[in-house]
């Protein structure tokens, strides 16, 4: 390992032993990884929700107010149902 490499991890090893230290700021990073979380969440949600009026898009114009359903679901697994059955629709 290269010395650079080895004092990089060092400045590492001791930013996180400080930030443990320091029971304040490690709240502020727990906080942080859940917000983070969160937008990662909302973005699988978001990429879905897209995929899916793409492809209806594809096959017909989308009325409003299915477009306004998709847009407004917010679990994974029936956005994730809706994709299975649009891409199945799309392919026939």
């Amino acid at each position: 390992m290269s010395k650079k490499t080895l004092n990089e991890l060092t400045l590492k090893d001791n930013f996180i032993f400080q930030v443990k230290r320091d029971r304040e700021m490690e709240g502020r990073f727990m906080l942080l990884e859940l917000l983070s979380q969160d937008e990662r969440a909302e973005g699988v949600l978001e990429g879905k929700r897209e995929d899916i009026l793409e492809l209806l898009s594809d096959l017909d114009r989308v009325p409003e107010d299915l477009e306004n359903e998709v847009e407004s679901q917010e679990d994974p697994e029936v956005l994730g149902i809706w994709l299975k059955l649009d891409a199945r629709a799309s392919s026939s």
